[in-house]
């Protein structure tokens, strides 16, 4: 056995090789009181530090070592470090909540009852700029953000190649200090492989998006997914093949009924389950988004609700619903204009509000109460037995 070499040779040794000397001191000092004279020598001469194998494997000491306690950035639901996709059906509002979050997180405000840590975020709008644009205007105007929060957003304006771009934006994000929050909107507008429905490409994606995670400041990520077409809402899953979720830390999904939006998890989520939350959509207007002849382009964004205000348009969903079925049980074979008309749904601008009456309708018909017959919409049997009982309730 060659003879052990002193403290200062193995710092020296340590450091040419990139590995943390006092973890090898550490464990050389353990060895030797241990009984393990041979290994602690081996540790002294240097055998351990060989540049072949790195960190390639470690042993029980330094893997308690390395442990470090979850970093909460949205109290009890968001994790520094994760990777998490965020689904939800075209309008459901996925852009839109995840810029309240973002806005919350560079300000510091609470959203609702959970505490949010303050930072600073990226957001990479790969798959519609011009849609991002509006809306982030919107909540800044909406949440009253100064110029000097605003600045703790960074913004990546197009697609990017994760597999070849990864060392740009690490070097980006260093030339700010770091970043608590990446934001992908959206993942299938950066996947990189032939398919989504194949295992292999989806499990690269899932690993090009991991790498996002270990940016300086050991970032939350949220990746913006839509679900399968027409999947149900209690089956939210990322689209494409099951390898994807598999490699992720937790699903979000966001369930939109009305303006309401829900968001809970599904499929997959490592950590306590947090209760459902609530946020609204609504449309915002601003001076700055008048186009060039000059009428106004309203967009959309998202603020958190509490239980009397979800209440208040559960409430509202219900009477809606009411009135139908009450509307079609004297005129069945209604169109939907009709009901507008017959109900006085209209907009501000006195436009029928046939979005309304299509929600409205949508529902009914997907719990059974109404179908589309020969002549039109009209109550079916257990329509007319809840029609009973809501006049029994009058």
């Amino acid at each position: 056995m060659n003879k052990p070499k002193d403290i200062d040779d193995t710092i020296l040794e340590a450091q040419k090789a990139g590995i943390d000397p006092l973890a090898i001191i550490d464990r050389q000092a353990v060895y030797s009181d241990c009984g393990y004279a041979e290994k602690a020598a081996n540790l002294m001469n240097g055998s351990s530090l060989s540049n072949d194998t790195g960190d390639f494997m470690i042993d029980g000491l330094q893997f308690d070592k390395n442990y470090v306690a979850p970093t909460y950035l949205l109290g009890g639901i968001l994790q520094k470090g994760y990777l998490y996709a965020v689904t939800g059906h075209t309008g459901a509002g996925k852009t839109a909540f995840a810029l309240m979050v973002m806005a919350h997180m560079i300000t510091g405000k609470s959203l609702g009852e959970r505490a949010i840590k303050q930072g600073e975020g990226l957001y990479i709008a790969a798959d519609n700029e011009t849609d991002v644009n509006p809306r982030w205007v919107a909540t800044r105007e909406h949440m009253k953000i100064s110029d000097k929060d605003a600045i703790k957003m960074h913004v990546i304006r197009r697609p990017v190649k994760l597999s070849e771009e990864i060392a740009l934006i690490r070097k980006s994000i260093a030339r700010v200090g770091g970043v608590d929050l990446v934001v992908v909107d959206t993942g299938p507008a950066i996947f990189e492989g032939e398919s989504e429905n194949d295992n292999v490409d989806a499990q690269e994606h899932a690993e090009n998006l991991r790498q996002l995670t270990r940016l300086p400041g050991g970032p939350c990520i949220m990746v913006l997914c839509h679900p399968t077409k027409n999947a149900p809402n209690d089956n939210l899953s990322p689209r494409g093949a099951s390898a994807f979720a598999a490699s992720i830390d937790g699903n979000i999904v966001l369930i939109k009924s009305g303006s309401k939006v829900e968001v809970t998890t599904q499929v997959k989520f490592r950590g306590p389950e947090f209760a459902p939350f609530y946020f609204k959509l609504e449309g915002y207007e601003s001076e700055r988004f008048r186009n060039t002849d000059k009428v106004l382009v309203p967009t959309v964004l998202a603020h958190l609700i509490d239980d009397e205000e979800r209440e208040k348009m559960d409430r509202a969903v219900r009477k809606d619903q009411d009135e139908v079925l009450m509307l079609l049980s004297v005129s069945p074979g209604l169109s939907h204009a009709d009901i507008c008309k017959k109900l006085h749904w209209e907009n501000d601008d006195g436009v029928l509000s046939r979005s309304r009456s299509q929600r409205t309708v949508k529902k009914l018909t997907d719990v059974g109460l109404v179908s589309k017959g020969l002549d039109g919409l009209e109550l079916t049997r257990n329509g007319k037995i809840k029609l009973k009982e809501v006049m029994g309730t009058r």
